[in-house]
C-alpha cells in the first residue's frame, strides 16, 4: 500500500518493504529502487519485494515527482533533470526516512540517477546496481524513443500508462520532449563517473533497443572501483522482466559479496 511523505512541498508516493527475517544489523543496507523514465513505484511490480526477500533486507520504492501518484514539481526539464533528482530529491527523501546506509538499484533513467548520486558521495553507499543505464545519448536511444512516441496513441500505450500515473500524458510529453531535444544529444555523465567509489553491478540485455553495450564499456573504463557487468541473452531493455531469475541471481550475488565486507 502506498504512503506519502512531503519533500520540498511535494507529496511523494513511497512504500517501505519490511520482512520479519531481515537483517537486524545497523550496518545492513536498505535497498532503494529508482524507476525508469516512464516508470513509477507500482510499475516495478513484484521485483523489489523479490529482491528484498532474496537478500533479507528492507527496501524503499517511490515515485519521483511527476510520476505515479507523486505531485509534479515545476522544475524546468532540461539536460540536468536527472541531476536534480540525484542531488536534491533522493538525498532529502533518504534523510527524512532515516535511511543512512542505502544500496541503490536503478533501471534506465533511474540507473543514471543512481550513478549521479554515487558520484556525489552524499550518502554512505554500499553499492549501485545499474540496470540498462544511460551515460551518453546514443542514436539508437533517440530512434527508439521516436518510434515509441509514434506508437503512443496507436497502440494504446497512453491507456496502459494511465494505470500507473495520475497524469500520464503530461509525464510522457515532458519525458519525450527532453530526450528528443537536439540540445540533449550532448548530455553525458562521463565526467562524473571517475568520482564514483561505490562498487557497481551493471546489467544490460543484449537486445536492448534503448542503448548499446557501449554504455557499460564507458562506465567500466571510467571507474577505478570494483565493477561487475553482465550482458543478458534474449533480453531487452528490462532485464528484471525479460530475465527475472538471472537478474535476481546476479543482484543477490553482488549484494551478498558487498555485505560480507561491511
Amino acid at each position: 500500500m502506498s504512503s506519502f511523505i512531503k519533500i520540498h512541498g511535494l507529496q511523494i508516493e513511497y512504500r517501505l518493504i519490511e520482512h520479519e527475517d531481515q537483517s537486524a544489523s545497523t550496518k545492513a543496507p536498505t535497498l532503494v529502487f529508482l524507476h525508469e523514465g516512464l516508470g513509477s513505484m507500482k510499475m516495478w511490480k513484484q521485483f523489489p519485494d523479490d529482491i528484498c526477500k532474496d537478500n533479507k533486507l528492507r527496501g524503499l520504492v517511490f515515485s519521483r515527482p511527476g510520476y505515479g501518484w507523486s505531485d509534479s514539481d515545476n522544475t524546468p526539464l532540461d539536460k540536468s533533470f536527472m541531476h536534480h533528482q540525484a542531488k536534491n530529491i533522493l538525498p532529502t527523501l533518504l534523510t527524512i526516512l532515516g535511511i543512512k546506509v542505502p544500496l541503490l538499484i536503478g533501471h534506465s533513467d533511474g540507473a543514471s540517477i543512481a550513478l549521479i548520486a554515487a558520484s556525489q558521495k552524499q550518502q554512505r553507499l554500499v553499492g549501485v546496481v545499474a540496470i540498462a543505464p544511460h551515460v551518453i545519448v546514443e542514436e539508437i536511444t533517440v530512434s527508439s524513443i521516436k518510434q515509441f512516441e509514434a506508437n503512443y496513441y496507436s497502440k494504446n500505450i497512453s491507456e496502459k500508462l494511465a494505470r500507473y500515473h495520475k497524469d500520464a500524458h503530461s509525464m510522457f510529453s515532458h519525458w519525450v520532449k527532453i530526450w528528443l531535444d537536439p540540445s540533449f544529444r550532448k548530455w553525458s555523465l562521463v565526467d562524473l563517473l571517475s568520482k564514483i567509489e561505490a562498487p557497481l553491478l551493471l546489467i544490460q540485455g543484449e537486445d536492448d533497443v534503448y542503448g548499446t553495450t557501449r554504455q557499460l564499456d564507458i562506465i567500466k573504463n571510467s571507474i577505478k572501483t570494483y565493477v561487475h557487468s553482465s550482458i543478458l541473452p534474449k533480453c531487452g531493455h528490462s532485464p528484471q522482466f525479460d530475465q527475472p531469475d538471472l537478474t535476481r541471481k546476479l543482484i543477490k550475488n553482488f549484494i551478498s559479496w558487498e555485505i560480507s565486507k561491511l
